[in-house]
């Protein structure tokens, strides 16, 4: 695909191409870089993960910060998206920065890629919660407003590879390893993560982290 899209780039250069096709065609460019290094990212974290080698280094960091970030970065690849942040204005906590970074990232790269631009904004919210056996926890959560997904399969996102029937038939690509990365990254915090449909429609994707501490 970088072959095909730098050759096409080279030809509009040939024939007097405008400063907007050539923006759009380096844009092009510069998004499959980023899906090819994501990819590769991903391969490499399955495979530190099956070698026992997957490990997160520990820094204080602003949450939201890194989260208005990504939401940034994101939005660049999927334009025609509304994102909304329900957050506080700082929130600064314990974690990998980098790797929590990833989660957030698929998780609304997720979000643009099953939910219509047309379905509605995705929303993502950051909150702090009490609760009997893990008391003081920071819930973040993923909001789209897409179609869901079937009661029975909500379970299994998380394993490796496994995609959901609909987005085969609906031709949407994808490895299966996002959301599984995903798990394991929260869970070598000591948190939690997982999915459901949300009242109104849509799916919403939430993890529970230890709001200070090291992993359990």
């Amino acid at each position: 695909v970088l072959s095909g899209r730098a050759e096409l780039l080279t030809r509009q250069v040939k024939r007097g191409a405008t400063t907007e096709q050539l923006l759009e065609g380096l844009n092009g460019i510069v998004a499959q870089v980023r899906r090819a290094t994501r990819l590769s990212e991903a391969l490499l974290d399955v495979a530190q993960i099956e070698m026992g080698g997957f490990t997160v280094s520990a820094e204080q960091f602003d949450l939201v910060a890194m989260v208005r970030q990504v939401v940034e970065d994101v939005q660049t690849s999927a334009p025609a998206h509304t994102f909304v942040l329900d957050t506080p204005p700082t929130f600064s906590t314990w974690g990998d920065e980098r790797r929590l970074g990833e989660v957030i990232r698929n998780l609304l790269d997720n979000a643009a890629k099953y939910a219509a631009s047309d379905s509605g904004p995705i929303v993502l919210s950051i909150a702090t919660v009490d609760t009997p056996a893990r008391p003081q926890r920071i819930r973040t959560c993923v909001r789209d407003h897409g179609r869901g997904v079937a009661g029975d399969e909500l379970g299994r996102l998380f394993e490796r590879q496994y995609r959901a029937p609909d987005t085969t038939r609906l031709g949407v690509r994808g490895t299966g390893l996002g959301l599984y990365i995903v798990r394991q990254i929260v869970e070598a915090h000591g948190g939690s993560v997982w999915a459901e449909n949300a009242e109104g429609g849509g799916l919403r994707v939430c993890l529970d982290l230890p709001a200070s501490g090291s992993p359990a």
